[in-house]
């Protein structure tokens, strides 16, 4: 964890604020002493001339008196104002630099110095929790402790619905990749990846979940509310998606092997919150919803695809993405079938041959739903044509065709039933 050096404590430049206080209440003293001395002094010596002054010398020594207590008085003020000023700029900038702390703004530092060591021990005790908190930060979603801090609640076991949207991302053939390159190496480059990954989900106010081995887990939505957590999700997936795409351009310059990802996306209503137990609590979402993105990002292997998302997050998404209908299927877990969609890209950016290939590919899901199973190959097949690579037009041409030799149960809806995670 980081640490902040103790600054050295001057003798003859720094001192006590204790013992300020005693030395200024003891020459405060002094000087009264010696000015209701000195007054006393001059009225005995002025007592005889009294009465040709035209006034008793009760009356000159109260006045004098008076006036004694008034230059002290002026004296303690002055002293007071200096003193004051001594104390009150520096424990100013303090108390700036905690109300910075408590929104976890954590990288401006305001400069203190003063000759008073207890307020140089509060600068340094703020600079010694600014490193803590800094560390912490890395922990923990920062928007969850800064809400914790502005609400002055403390964490504790408990979790409520919301509707959010939930990311998992994992490298392709992670293991193959793990084998072909030293493990500092790997490391090093992956640093890279999760940084470049990291920044991009966090910039779209997403929070990251848990890092498990190669995989990221985020959601939007939660700590604090995003209205378009769906589109957020989704630019940020296709920001992910550039990168690697960047990176693996540059591994395959070092002689390394190309970097691939596979990810799933999903929106509807989960669980998010503290789970654990009191002592120790961790921050994140469960429930059917975060399974489903599981799932999906699972099946990215089976259509050949990078990115797939659920009809919801389509949905919520649809004005800011371009996507394409692949399936209906019933992951591993569910017993509904679900609409599950490619995301391709960013809204109107892939251009005409794209849109023509998915026209003909949706032409032939619409066929196929409607149970025409001769059509819809022949459609698929068209769109093979335009891009003989397309793995879901080809897994779909061999279902239609299947299908018109055995057709499905009469109530079937479009699903398939995907075993396997």
């Amino acid at each position: 964890m980081e640490s902040v050096r103790s600054p050295r404590i001057r003798p003859n430049l720094q001192f006590s604020l204790a013992g300020l206080f005693a030395a200024v209440a003891f020459f405060t003293t002094i000087g009264l002493g010696a000015s209701i001395g000195i007054g006393v002094m001059r009225l005995l010596s002025a007592a005889s001339a009294t009465e040709a002054l035209g006034g008793t010398f009760e009356q000159r020594y109260l006045i004098s008196l008076a006036v004694s207590c008034l230059a002290v008085g002026g004296i303690g003020v002055v002293l007071g104002l200096i003193f004051a000023r001594l104390i009150a700029r520096p424990l100013r900038l303090l108390m700036e630099d905690m109300e910075r702390l408590q929104r976890l703004d954590l990288e401006k530092r305001t400069p203190v110095h003063s000759r008073i060591g207890e307020i140089m021990r509060m600068r340094h005790s703020l600079d010694n929790l600014r490193a803590g908190l800094r560390s912490f930060r890395k922990y923990v979603p920062a928007d969850l402790v800064a809400e914790l801090f502005l609400m002055r609640k403390e964490a504790v076991l408990g979790m409520e619905r919301r509707e959010m949207t939930v990311y998992f991302c994992d490298i392709a053939d992670f293991i193959a990749l793990s084998e072909r390159i030293s493990p500092e190496r790997l490391i090093d480059e992956l640093g890279v990846y999760f940084e470049g990954a990291t920044n991009a989900i966090m910039q779209s106010r997403g929070t990251i979940d848990k890092y498990i081995g190669d995989m990221i887990m985020a959601f939007w939505g939660a700590p604090m509310p995003l209205p378009n957590h769906g589109e957020a999700a989704c630019r940020a997936a296709l920001q992910c998606q550039r990168l690697v795409y960047g990176l693996s351009r540059e591994w395959q310059k070092k002689g390394l092997p190309p970097l691939r990802v596979r990810a799933g996306l999903h929106t509807g209503e989960m669980l998010v919150g503290n789970m654990g137990y009191p002592e120790r609590l961790s921050y994140t979402v469960i429930g059917d919803g975060v399974n489903i993105g599981s799932r999906l990002e699972g099946l990215n292997k089976y259509y050949s695809t990078e990115m797939l998302i659920t009809e919801s997050t389509y949905n919520a998404a649809r004005h800011a993405i371009d996507a394409r209908f692949i399936d209906v299927v019933i992951v591993k877990g569910r017993s509904q079938g679900i609409r599950i969609y490619e995301l391709a890209g960013e809204k109107d950016s892939l251009g005409r041959e794209w849109a023509d290939f998915t026209a003909l590919y949706h032409q032939g899901m619409d066929l196929y739903l409607a149970r025409q199973w001769e059509a819809a190959a022949r459609a698929f097949g068209e769109a093979l044509r335009k891009n003989p690579g397309d793995r879901p037009a080809a897994i779909m041409q061999q279902r239609s065709n299947r299908f018109s030799l055995n057709p499905p149960p009469a109530d079937w809806k479009g699903e398939i039933v995907m075993r396997d995670k």
